[in-house]
């Protein structure tokens, strides 16, 4: 399992692979790795299982890298539609990974994480492209109109969702339009003349939200990392992706063979998200 499919979803993609499901899971883990460094794209995690103890829930996961407090999307029964703090994570010795949430909310039945992210740009004509992206939802959407105001700042105060509207690119949810009154502005020019231009700043919009897929993964996407999975498992044995005990940092910072080793179709179908950025 993977965020991008399941073990039985690569399957039906390659009806003929003769890897092990213990060596699909090195594969699997690798391609989405590389996938969301190639695409700037996000995908999540699929939850395996999860266990309470004295209100602290063990979560084992296929897919994506959290660390110690990072916030997280948990979808299931239980949940209180807010984010949930990581406390602890880290790799089983099965060799799954796991997170560990803290919370008195009664979870159960959890089928997927997404991670939360808080992006920092300037709004170009009313546009702001989250990165990374899809968009799932939106928590929050803050303007200001110059750096020497703070996001804490008591009139900071997170816009109405009347004021803007995601837009899709690519086919997935790329972002999100403000309103034109909404768009920060600086204001330059001595008494007599004052002039108005959209803020100039690099972090005048600060968007808070849910990034990555809960339906289905588009099928350019899984089969792009399907050709990505075939393509590692190839190579491992030759030892380009020799090692099973490289961390997920270390798959989205490839060297040339390892990238020379990647089937060019599936590079060009992640690159084609990448050019939204």
């Amino acid at each position: 399992m993977s965020g991008i499919f399941t073990l039985a979803s690569f399957h039906r993609l390659n009806p003929e692979t003769e890897y092990s499901n213990e060596e699909l899971r090195f594969g699997l883990k690798a391609a989405q790795a590389i996938a969301e460094r190639l695409s700037g794209l996000a995908f999540g995690s699929e939850v395996i299982s999860s266990t309470e103890a004295s209100d602290v829930f063990t979560i084992e996961i296929a897919g994506g890298r959290y660390e110690v407090g990072d916030s997280v999307w948990l979808f299931g029964t239980g949940t209180d539609n807010n984010p949930y703090t990581v406390t602890d994570c880290g790799t089983l010795e099965c060799g799954t990974d796991f997170i560990k949430v803290a919370t008195t909310d009664a979870l159960a039945a959890l089928t997927r994480v997404l991670p939360v992210k808080v992006y920092e740009t300037r709004a170009r004509s009313g546009k702001v492209y989250a990165h990374p992206a899809p968009v799932f939802s939106i928590i929050s959407v803050k303007t200001r109109a110059d750096e020497n105001t703070l996001w804490a700042d008591t009139g900071v105060e997170p816009l109405e969702a009347t004021e803007y509207e995601t837009f899709e690119s690519v086919g997935i949810k790329a972002g999100i339009r403000l309103r034109q009154k909404a768009v920060p502005v600086a204001t330059f020019g001595g008494r007599e003349l004052i002039r108005r231009k959209y803020a100039a700043g690099r972090q005048s919009v600060r968007l808070e939200y849910v990034a990555g897929f809960y339906a289905q993964v588009p099928m350019d996407l899984q089969l792009a990392a399907s050709m990505l999975v075939t393509g590692i498992m190839e190579s491992k044995e030759g030892g380009t992706f020799a090692s099973e005990n490289l961390d997920y940092y270390s798959y989205q910072h490839l060297s040339m063979d390892q990238m020379a080793a990647l089937p060019y179709a599936a590079v060009a179908t992640l690159s084609r998200y990448a050019r939204l950025f």
